[in-house]
């Protein structure tokens, strides 16, 4: 819960700023005035404001400014608009577009109240999704990835000198340690990409590289699961521009879902290789990641819909997961100029097929948009 509610109240008509302020003082805010638009941008370089109140016509600096300024400057400040100005659509939508809310005059002070009370509530909410990243990351993912590391060092240090129980428990928690750390990355990848803060890193990836980091936790986990895995790369360039991070984490969602989905003595194939494929855009060179896995299927009308947020398959409502791992697939091979494919035969085999631009395709592609 916010203990202090700030708020900036910008009008060069200094008896209505004042008048505002003495009426948000009243509800329990602490509000404060700025005569102008220069003196309202001064004020929020100089301190914090969960809303700006700002009116939109004013001589020095006017409030299309001080919006610019709060969107690409003040992440987590909301901005409502007061204006008498709305009568073309361009103008409403320049507001709608850098502001929370806007309120025509004349305006009743009941309604911009309302409009106030609404932006603090995203504002608490913003902030409670905050902490709960915040504990993910620092609460639950560090040392989560501790257990991982050493359950791993003690599998690959011993050599054959473990007791078979032994290794089988390590195994466990190698494999259900994975899992949870898997969900609390989608679950962060999720938040990211709803907030808009889903930032992606323009590195040089070789996904060869990233499957064979995959590689022996898959492995381990289709072997406990009693699936047939094979992993094929074949030869040619699988460099690509983008996050390592996001895609070891996408194409692990697509590892797991395929031996999930598989189940026991099904069978997953992996294949990675480079094709030519023309697009829109014209001909290029693609790196390609298929995995395909005998099992239920999805249904046709199932398709359009799997890579939304919750979504899972009817045919395994039963099996683990919170249905946001193919919504991170989507939203990185999006994330990076990528597509995705499936094609699906009930009851017999289901094939994804990611498609990434190679990087010095992607690399000329970023420089003509320059």
């Amino acid at each position: 819960m916010l203990t202090e509610k700030r708020i900036l109240i910008i009008d060069d008509e200094e008896r209505m700023a004042d008048s505002l302020k003495s009426l948000f003082e009243a509800e329990g805010y602490l509000a404060d005035v700025a005569y102008c638009g220069s003196e309202g941008l001064a004020k929020i370089q100089q301190s914090a404001y969960d809303v700006v109140i700002t009116d939109i016509r004013m001589d020095d600096c006017d409030g299309y400014e001080v919006m610019r300024f709060v969107k690409e400057n003040c992440e987590d400040t909301l901005v409502i608009a007061i204006t008498g100005y709305v009568s073309t659509d361009s103008v409403i939508r320049a507001i709608r577009q850098s502001a929370f809310d806007y309120i025509p005059k004349p305006y009743e002070f009941d309604a911009l109240r309302d409009s106030v009370e609404r932006a603090f509530a995203q504002v608490e909410a913003r902030r409670m999704r905050d902490d709960l990243i915040s504990m993910l990351t620092h609460d639950i993912k560090a040392p989560l990835s501790t257990i991982i590391g050493y359950a791993q060092m003690s599998l690959e240090g011993e050599g054959g000198g473990l007791h078979s129980r032994t290794r089988e428990f390590l195994e466990l928690i190698t494999i259900s340690g994975q899992r949870i750390l898997s969900l609390v990355e989608n679950f962060l990848t999720t938040c990211r990409v709803a907030a808009g803060r889903l930032e992606i890193a323009q590195m040089p990836v070789d996904v060869a590289e990233v499957i064979a980091d995959l590689r022996p936790i898959c492995e381990l986990e289709a072997r406990k699961r009693g699936v047939e895995m094979t992993i094929r790369i074949e030869p040619g360039d699988t460099t690509v521009l983008g996050d390592g991070h996001l895609l070891f984490r996408a194409l692990g969602n697509l590892f797991h879902n395929a031996i999930k989905y598989a189940g026991e003595n099904g069978r997953v194939e992996a294949v990675l290789r480079l094709v030519e494929r023309a697009d829109e855009s014209g001909p290029g060179r693609w790196t390609v990641f298929e995995i395909s896995n005998t099992g239920p299927g999805i249904e046709p009308e199932a398709r359009e819909r799997i890579f939304g947020r919750f979504e899972r398959l009817a045919q395994m409502s039963g099996a683990e997961g919170a249905g946001l791992g193919l919504y991170v697939v989507h939203c990185t091979v999006q994330a990076h100029r990528g597509k995705i494919e499936v094609e699906s035969q009930p009851n017999e085999l289901t094939v994804f097929r990611v498609y990434l631009p190679l990087a010095e395709q992607e690399k000329a592609t970023l420089n003509a948009e320059r």
